[in-house]
């Protein structure tokens, strides 16, 4: 079920998350309370807080969205390998192909990185190729079904690139990205074939927004976990 939190202090919001883990604590005295969050530096002030609420506070996990889909895919046993279309993955992926740049189409790319410092320009080229890709994985699923079925969208000069990048991507593994992954995950929580133990509450602190398939994901697992969401209001 999910179980909505507003305020329009935080200092509020932590009195009922405070009040939950006093109130409703978890069954299992060695399973660790789980938040989800947007930024470390949330990450901080609310680990202080119920530090200083409940003068000692340990055996907790806070977890970025991404984060906790990965634990939820090999919580329902799927053995998926999400890593390999993962951020920190690829940059190296990203590199490794800026170095085979002799198709017209990345004709920008390779005068970006030629000259002096080379293999510094590519190596920054890669970091933010995967962080846009990152981005497009949650928020543009759309484009990259689109690219992968070799069609552009009139998005600008850049899309030849971009789509010519995501496709040598996936050329080179048949794994599949963040939103096909989600797509499974959700079938996988729904089979009841599948046995899982669920955690029995999950707080979601601070979180401005959330994509769609992972409200999705949210949506399913609430129909066999507590889903507790803090959220600010200005009212």
């Amino acid at each position: 079920m999910f179980i909505l939190h507003s305020s329009n202090k935080t200092e509020n919001l932590v009195e009922h998350l405070s009040a939950i883990i006093s109130n409703a604590p978890l069954a299992d005295p060695f399973a660790k309370e789980v938040f989800l969050i947007q930024s470390q530096g949330m990450e901080r002030w609310l680990s202080q807080q119920l530090a200083s609420k409940f003068q000692v506070f340990a055996n907790f996990e806070f977890l970025f969205p991404a984060k906790f889909f990965s634990q939820m895919a090999r919580l329902t046993q799927q053995h998926l390998q999400t890593d390999i279309f993962a951020r920190e993955l690829m940059v190296w992926r990203f590199e490794s192909l800026l170095r085979e740049l002799d198709a017209p189409v990345f004709l920008p790319l390779k005068q970006y990185i030629s000259g002096e410092n080379t293999d510094l320009k590519r190596f920054q080229l890669a970091t933010h190729l995967a962080q846009i890709f990152d981005q497009y994985q949650i928020y543009r699923k759309d484009w990259l079904e689109q690219w992968k079925e070799d069609k552009l969208l009139d998005l600008g000069a850049d899309e030849d690139w971009q789509q010519s990048l995501w496709q040598q991507l996936l050329a080179e593994s048949d794994q599949p990205y963040r939103s096909l992954l989600e797509e499974q995950l959700v079938q996988a929580i729904q089979d009841p074939k599948n046995n899982i133990i669920f955690p029995e509450h999950l707080c979601l602190f601070g979180m401005s927004t959330l994509t769609p398939g992972f409200i999705k994901v949210l949506k399913t697992l609430a129909d066999h976990s507590d889903i507790h969401v803090f959220a600010f209001s200005s009212d």
